[in-house]
Formats: structure tokens, C-alpha cells, sequence
């Protein structure tokens, strides 16, 4: 991979300034006319606020057709990390019940509910016959536990670890669309730093896909394609949604870079052509910057401006095209 580019170091004044002025003080719907045309489709996604955007909330259905938002669960327990099934009839997702991080899964309706396996961000290989997902270590004297890869039946059956102890807490995998390789960030367990790693679905051939020391990388997602990864990357400063192509190519920015804004979990459109990640607002530095609206955020991957379609949406999933 390719260095990170160099950027101007940019703050809340001029053309910064400006450019939050003009487009966060618009009301939703200018916003949303940013856009040439909404994409078809819907996304799944949580509801959040500033007091459970790292716990989790509701599981919501947006219709970015209408703009309307349609709620599968209203129990008040934590929920995150949805994902659609390939076909788009089954919703899998993480909730936590009774301090424990549980998988569960249920029809595209909210109805049919059941557990799979204990463990957080599951994926769903391409033929829907597969899950990946990162589950806990019990490893004695620790009190914070470590994750590991594993891989199971759609059922929850054959649950298998496929990482090795080179790598150190495991998240956010995801498959390529041909099914050959799972994509997932984790910590070197000698370098301790998180980067992206490829590894095959039986833990054979693990490859290093960054190596970025004063970066960590996050919530990767192959493009239907194949051709290319949306991911988050953080600096310390920064938490920006990037891409770069599969091969190895610069990382191309795709979101804003600044003091008060951070962006995570990228998810493509079926077609390709659209991304949407969330948005979190973290302060602002002068009081004649208005605060920035959270919530889920969609851009055009050939140009344009981001723009909000779900103000205190969190964790969006694109639901596959389907009949």
C-alpha cells in the first residue's frame, strides 16, 4: 500500500469556515438536493445519540426511495452491526443481552429472531452459506477480553477460529465478493497496530493489505466489484473514510478531514456508485461554526458533496438488491 497522502492541515476558519456555513446550516432537505438523484434501495441502520453511539439503539429500515424509516425493534437493549444477507431477506446484527455480545438474526420484517453464536460484526460470505464474525478469547488473568476470527454455518453449527495469535483483537471482517478471502482489521501482535489483513475462509495464506504505523485502519468493505475497499482511517487526529484499489493504490479521501468531525463505517450501494458511512460530530473550536448534523451520510463515488439522509443514524447497511 501506498503512503497517505499529504494534506494541508486544515481548521475551522476560512474556506473551512465557509464550507461548513453554507452546507451545515441548510435544513435536511437542501442537503439532500445536494445529490443529482437518490439511489433506489434501503438501508438498515441504528438509531444513535451522543449518550449510546458507541453502546448501540434500535434497529431501523430506511427507504431512501421516500425517505421514510420503518423500526424492527423497540425493546430498549443495544443494538449494532447490521448486516443483509445476500439474497436481502434476513437482517443478522450484534445485541447485547445481559453484558454479553450475542449474534442473532431475523427475517427483513423484524420477525423470526433467533441467536447464533456469541461474538460481534458478523458477515455473510456471498453465497450465504458462511459467517464471519470476531469472537472473545478466554484468556485467564485478562479482564478486558481479545477477539479472534472465526467462521461458522449460516445455522450458527461448525464454529471455527481461523486466526492465529499474530493477530490481536480482530474486528469488522467482511468477504470478498467472490468468496476467496475475508477482509478484517486487527493489532499486530508485534507492532501493535491496527491495519487490514486478508486471510482465505479455512485461515490459509493471512496477507497484510496496510502497513501504517501512525494510521489505524477500520471498517473495511470490498466494493461489489471487487475492485476496490472503503475503509476508516484514524491518525489521531483525523477519522476520515478512505478507498484504495485491492491491488495497492494511494488512498483516495472521501470524507470531510476536520477537528470536528469523524467518519466511520463505509457501506457501498449494490451498483457501486454510492457510499454511506456515519458521521459523528465531536466539537466545534469557534462558536461562529454551527454544530455539524450527525447522522448517516451519502456520497456519489464520480463527485459531489456528501449529504445527510438520516440525522442520528449510526452503523448503516446497504440492503442488497433483491425481489
Amino acid at each position: 500500500m501506498k503512503p497517505y497522502p499529504k494534506f494541508t492541515r486544515i481548521c475551522s476558519i476560512g474556506l473551512y469556515t465557509c464550507l461548513l456555513i453554507g452546507l451545515f446550516a441548510a435544513p435536511l432537505g437542501v442537503i439532500s438536493r445536494a445529490l443529482d438523484k437518490m439511489p433506489q434501495g434501503e438501508l438498515a441502520y441504528v438509531t444513535c445519540s451522543r449518550q449510546n453511539q458507541y453502546q448501540g439503539g434500535d434497529l431501523q429500515r430506511f427507504d431512501l426511495t421516500d425517505g421514510t424509516s420503518h423500526p424492527l425493534t423497540n425493546d430498549g437493549a443495544e443494538y449494532a452491526q447490521p448486516t443483509w444477507s445476500p439474497d436481502g431477506t434476513r437482517l443478522m446484527f450484534r445485541v447485547k443481552i445481559k453484558g454479553e455480545n450475542r449474534i442473532q438474526v431475523m427475517d427483513a420484517e423484524g420477525d423470526n429472531r433467533h441467536t447464533l453464536a456469541v461474538g460481534t460484526a458478523p458477515a455473510w460470505s456471498p453465497d450465504g452459506r458462511m459467517i464471519a464474525y470476531a469472537a472473545p478469547l478466554p484468556i485467564k488473568g485478562e479482564q478486558a477480553p481479545r477477539y479472534a476470527l472465526y467462521v461458522m454455518d449460516a445455522d450458527g453449527q461448525n464454529q471455527t477460529r481461523i486466526s492465529g495469535p499474530e493477530f490481536v483483537n480482530v474486528s469488522d471482517p467482511t468477504w470478498s465478493p467472490d468468496g476467496k478471502v475475508i477482509l478484517f482489521a486487527a493489532r499486530s501482535a508485534e507492532e501493535g497496530g491496527v491495519d487490514l489483513y486478508q486471510i482465505a475462509p479455512d485461515g490459509a495464506a493471512p496477507e497484510r493489505l496496510t502497513h501504517s504505523p501512525d494510521v489505524s485502519e477500520s471498517h473495511p468493505a470490498f466494493s461489489p466489484d471487487g475492485q476496490w475497499i472503503a475503509f476508516s482511517a484514524n491518525d489521531g487526529v483525523f477519522i476520515s473514510v478512505y478507498r484504495m484499489a485491492v491491488h495497492g493504490s494511494e488512498p483516495e479521501l472521501l470524507t470531510w478531514r476536520g477537528y470536528n468531525v469523524r467518519s466511520f463505517d463505509p457501506t457501498w450501494s449494490p451498483d457501486g456508485q454510492y457510499l454511506a458511512f456515519w458521521m459523528q460530530t465531536i466539537f466545534s473550536h469557534h462558536d461562529d461554526v454551527p454544530p455539524d448534523p450527525e447522522g448517516i451520510y451519502l456520497i456519489k463515488l464520480d463527485g459531489g458533496q456528501p449529504s445527510l439522509i438520516i440525522p442520528n443514524g449510526c452503523d448503516p447497511a446497504w440492503r442488497p438488491s433483491h425481489k
